[in-house]
């Protein structure tokens, strides 16, 4: 995954595919994330969709992120690769 200029890059596949979001912050810790292109063929991921992210807790280069979408909620761990 890469972020640039507030778009954030899923790379699915093995790169072969993504999906593509931007990132709309609400205050440091919240912000969505909202689908704006896809070729990954998952069917539960919709151009358009808007996920609602919290950052929980943070440590060295990693992030716990609670997402939300409609009626489901995920617990994420992001850790920042070395470029």
């Amino acid at each position: 995954m890469t972020i640039k200029d507030n778009i954030q890059t899923e790379y699915l596949n093995n790169g072969k595919d993504y999906i593509k979001s931007t990132l709309v912050f609400m205050d440091d810790c919240n912000y969505k994330a909202i689908v704006l292109d896809k070729t990954a063929n998952d069917d539960r991921i919709r151009i358009g969709d808007v996920f609602s992210n919290k950052i929980v807790e943070t440590q060295d280069n990693a992030l716990k992120i609670h997402t939300k979408i409609e009626n489901n909620q995920y617990e994420v761990i992001y850790i920042k690769a070395k470029k």
